[in-house]
């Protein structure tokens, strides 16, 4: 069935009518003439587009967005101007088969897409930044503007003038948005409120959605619906960490539970004589398997009030090559002031990094203040160590506060032209 049409009374254009059932204003694409529509009467021209900005989705376009159908019918311009400076920004009407007028904006290169909704949301919170409750979520006040139309093309389903203002006050839950409309004081015999509610776009739901052949300017600064991409209050992120700490948790309890700690690969009891003459002892041989990994020697010893020193080789009894270390235990106790007190251990241990396989032997030369003392020597392979869980744990905190730090740049950065800007005062 064709749709109707008419011709414009100032340059003759043909004007398509997808809406007309709902049409009560028009503006021509051609000459910028705005139109009324009063009872069955031919047009009447109100008033004049001076310059007509073309739109990114053309007229009589059709696509598919959020499931819905939808055919653009008309779009117009709106403007605000803060300190001398003019902001403004497009405005689409949409129709589906059900003859509900939808709404798509596009500022800055940011899209949202907005319906009209029956139901008033409950004002939960009142003072100077409102919070009103819709479908079990909050939304704050971002700001109240009165922005006037500059622009009107194609169909309008209410008798839009040029000039005509209108109070918006917007409400946030990003992705989501609530928007409150009451025309201004020139209609303000038909004043009225009307409650929007709108869901933040990416550019490419839109192309894809009208299959648009020219691409979409980009993103400039964040809009007031835009959701962060750490996810609403850095959920997101904070999900992200702690799915990186459990990880770690997890790999550090698996390397503590192969630990090589519980399997030992030598263990010898040696004796200290200070009256021998050759202070040198040599161990028996063991063997280290596997890849390279790191080797903790532990010397236990019955050290009172007393320490030893040690000086070791750990060398491959194949290759010759030596591992060079030394280290000292010592164990003091005591009383002092009436309070007991304990310094060091009878047991402390070394680690050799990264050691290759093969089969080893200790020789040892240890030193003391006593004459006589007995210690054991046992030797671990592949023993997991805290350094490295501590290291990606600081790795996980570090970025833990960068983050933080990224989302409330990115959260000040939304609501600096707000009329509730942060402060850090």
């Amino acid at each position: 069935m064709p749709q109707p049409s008419l011709s414009c009374p100032n340059c003759s254009n043909p004007i398509t009518l997808r809406a007309a059932e709902q049409t009560e204003a028009v503006g021509c694409e051609t000459c910028g003439s705005l139109m009324h529509f009063k009872d069955d009467s031919e047009p009447m021209v109100v008033g004049r587009t001076e310059m007509i900005i073309p739109p990114y989705i053309p007229l009589g376009a059709r696509g598919t967005i959020r499931g819905q159908a939808l055919e653009m019918i008309g779009y117009l311009r709106k403007a605000i101007t803060v300190d001398g400076i003019v902001y403004d920004w497009t405005e689409y009407l949409l129709t589906g088969k059900d003859g509900v007028i939808r709404w798509m904006s596009e500022d800055n290169g940011h899209w949202t897409y907005m319906t009209q909704i029956d139901t008033k949301p409950e004002n939960v919170k009142r003072g100077r930044q409102p919070i009103y409750l819709y479908e079990d979520k909050q939304y704050k006040h971002f700001q109240t503007i009165k922005p006037k139309i500059t622009q009107v093309v194609g169909e309008m389903y209410w008798p839009a003038e040029i000039g005509e203002t209108t109070d918006i006050s917007e409400y946030i839950a990003p992705p989501h948005l609530l928007s409150r409309a009451t025309l201004g004081t020139s209609r303000s015999r038909q004043r009225k409120e009307t409650w929007y509610f709108g869901r933040y776009m990416e550019r490419s739901e839109v192309v894809k959605g009208f299959d648009l052949k020219e691409p979409l300017p980009e993103k400039v600064g964040i809009a007031s619906s835009q959701p962060s991409p750490y996810g609403q209050g850095g959920k997101k992120a904070r999900s992200f960490i702690g799915f990186l700490f459990l990880i770690l948790i997890v790999l550090q309890l698996g390397f503590i539970s192969t630990s090589g700690k519980d399997n030992p690969v030598f263990d010898q009891l040696m004796r200290f004589d200070d009256a021998q003459e050759t202070k040198t002892y040599v161990t028996d041989t063991f063997l280290l398997l596997g890849h390279d990994s790191n080797v903790v020697i532990e010397a236990s010893t019955n050290l009172d009030n007393q320490w030893m020193f040690f000086s070791m080789l750990m060398v491959n009894d194949e290759t010759g090559e030596a591992y060079d270390f030394a280290w000292e235990v010592n164990y003091y106790h005591g009383v002092s002031g009436g309070e007991s007190w304990v310094e060091g251990n009878k047991k402390s241990e070394i680690t050799i990094p990264s050691v290759p396989s093969g089969r080893y032997y200790l020789l040892v030369e240890p030193q003391s203040d006593t004459k006589q003392a007995g210690y054991t020597l046992t030797v671990y392979r592949n023993v997991p160590g805290w350094t490295n869980f501590f290291l990606a744990l600081a790795v996980l905190v570090i970025m833990g506060i960068v983050i933080l730090i990224r989302i409330g740049m990115f959260e000040n950065r939304r609501w600096m032209d707000s009329d509730h800007p942060i402060t850090f005062e």
